[in-house]
């Protein structure tokens, strides 16, 4: 894959940070607006994207190795697996919210939801699993298309 003109790299140098906050603000708001996990991560995955396009598939490697990107793939689903394994181990169904009003992360006032972080129990560490295991899987999928061969023109 051939590197884009200097004008496409210095936008996406710009660019690409801008994307990796949205999508994690997407990440940690999902419980609060409309987003989460799989749109925050989808957004990630196309600031991967813009990169490998912008650099090129062998400039990247360094950042988005396909052995990174599938170990971090794993660690979400494993995480998002070992959330719902807890709640059954504490005797609820796969999932169940044991969190919600226990406090752990500090007070939350009750009624309607005031907008809080921390108030919605286990379901902003299921959107960060879901987000890394969406930004990470997506990316890699983009990473091996981008080690396919070159088409001659």
């Amino acid at each position: 894959m051939i590197e884009m003109t200097k004008i496409v790299r210095t936008i996406s140098s710009l660019v690409y940070p801008l994307t990796i906050i949205f999508g994690a603000f997407m990440i940690m708001h999902g419980h609060l607006t409309p987003g989460g996990g799989f749109q925050g991560g989808a957004i990630i995955a196309s600031g991967i994207a813009l990169v490998i396009v912008a650099y090129g598939s062998e400039a990247s490697k360094d950042f988005f190795s396909s052995e990174k990107l599938a170990k971090y793939t794993g660690i979400g689903s494993m995480g998002f697996a070992v959330i719902g394994v807890i709640a059954i181990a504490l005797g609820y169904a796969f999932l169940h919210n044991y969190l919600l009003g226990t406090q752990l992360f500090g007070y939350v006032p009750d009624g309607i939801n005031q907008g809080f972080i921390n108030s919605a129990g286990i379901e902003p560490p299921i959107e960060i699993m879901v987000g890394i295991a969406v930004s990470c899987g997506l990316g890699l999928i983009i990473y091996m298309f981008s080690q396919l061969g070159e088409v001659e023109e």
